[in-house]
Formats: structure tokens, C-alpha cells, sequence
């Protein structure tokens, strides 16, 4: 009996043990619930699954190309994980994988960003076409890729003609953050702007902090990867 590993045949044990951790994570997803035994290495990818799908997006072209041009390159991964820290503490969601929510108590803001006044107005009509073509708003991919249009201003039409988040240039100025907790707060001042008294800095940073760890963390285990299958073919002569 192999421990940690998913309750089932003993061949079939031995199979999924053999597999790497990027394609037990995948099956372990699709599988029944009550079939899971999740080892707490696999339960700790689940949960910042959605994360670090974000974190690499952000760190990508794609969102140059979705935002037009208007984010004129990649965010550096600080920059990232400021963002993403802000998003948690916009959204309540600690994993990313409740976004379309509505601000609790007074209901002004929805979306992962929390999109207030003419922007919750923009949001609220791509939310509906989203919904009207069957998609899902609370997909991760879906806000990623609003979140971008909407500061190229895509949706500015939707907005009364005020431009909803472009003008403020806070993705197109040199990239000054040398830590997440820098990123998390100028990026809560120049993007996000929550009203007086809601800023939370201290929590943006925490978030933005662990995202960082978190991927630092995952850096560190591809590079020792990489030099254990470098080294691994035989002795050096």
C-alpha cells in the first residue's frame, strides 16, 4: 500500500504513484470527491492553483495582447503579485476561485477588482453578454481578460464615456515596484482607488506577500528539477 496515494487497486496505486506532480494534480481534480486522499503537497497546488494560473498570465504577453497594447509589457512578477494580493482582498476569495461576488454590506462593488460606480456599470453589461453567450463570469480567465480590456478601454462605451481605469497609467509606467508590498500599494493607490478608510494596505501586502513565497517557492523546485535531470544521466567524466 503506497501512502498518500489515492484509495484504489493496488496496480492502479502503483500507476498514479508513478505519475509526475503536474498530472497527479490533474487527475486528482477530476476525480469524485469522496475518492480523494489528497497528499498535503498536491492539496497545496490546488489551492493556489487559480494563482499561479494568474500570476503566469500577468507575466505574459497575453495580457499585452488582450489589453491592446494599452499594459505595454508583461508585469514583472512582483508587480503580479501585488495585483493579486489586492484581488484577494477585493474578492474575499483566499484561492481565486470566487470572483464574480458582490460587495458585502452596502453591494457597490462586484467583480474580482470590485468594480464600483460607472465601472460596475461596464462590468455589469459584459458580465450580462458573457452570460448570454452561456459563459461563466466567475471564471478566472474570463476576469483576467476583462480586467485588461477594461483598462485598454473596451468598455468605456458602457461607462457614460468616462474612461474607466486607462487614464490612471498605472501599468504603463516604469515598473518601480521592488517588492509586492510595494506593488500592492501603489497599485491600490494609482489603479484600484477604494474610497477613504477601505484601502486595507497592511492585508494587500500580506496577500501580495504569499503569492510571491508561493511562487518563489515553485522557481526554487523547477530549477533543483532541472539540475537533478541534469545530472542525472550518468557520471561526469
Amino acid at each position: 500500500r503506497a501512502s498518500g496515494c489515492c484509495k484504489s487497486s493496488e496496480a492502479e496505486v502503483s500507476r498514479r504513484c508513478l505519475l509526475t506532480q503536474k498530472t497527479l494534480i490533474e487527475f486528482i481534480i477530476t476525480m469524485p470527491e469522496q475518492q480523494m486522499q489528497i497528499p498535503p503537497e498536491i492539496a497545496q497546488h490546488l489551492q493556489y492553483k487559480n494563482i499561479l494560473q494568474a500570476h503566469r498570465y500577468l507575466t505574459s504577453t497575453q495580457v499585452v495582447r488582450d489589453s491592446g497594447g494599452a499594459i505595454p509589457r508583461p508585469l514583472s512578477s512582483e508587480m503580479a503579485s501585488g495585483l493579486l494580493g489586492s484581488m484577494i482582498v477585493e474578492s474575499g476569495s483566499a484561492d481565486l476561485s470566487q470572483l464574480d461576488v458582490v460587495e458585502r454590506g452596502s453591494g457597490a462593488g462586484r467583480g474580482a477588482l470590485q468594480y464600483t460606480g460607472w465601472r460596475r456599470q461596464a462590468y455589469d453589461a459584459a458580465r450580462q453578454r458573457q452570460l448570454e453567450v452561456g459563459g461563466n463570469p466567475n471564471e478566472l480567465a474570463w476576469q483576467l481578460l476583462y480586467m485588461a480590456q477594461e483598462y485598454a478601454g473596451y468598455h468605456d462605451q458602457n461607462g457614460n464615456g468616462n474612461s474607466l481605469s486607462g487614464f490612471t497609467r498605472a501599468f504603463e509606467q516604469p515598473d518601480r515596484a521592488i517588492t509586492p508590498e510595494d506593488a500592492s500599494f501603489m497599485l491600490t493607490r494609482d489603479y484600484l482607488r477604494p474610497a477613504t478608510g477601505s484601502e486595507h494596505y497592511d492585508r494587500r501586502a500580506t496577500e501580495a506577500r504569499r503569492v510571491q513565497d508561493f511562487i518563489d517557492q515553485q522557481k526554487s523546485i523547477r530549477q533543483q528539477e532541472q539540475s537533478s535531470n541534469l545530472f542525472s544521466g550518468g557520471d561526469l567524466i
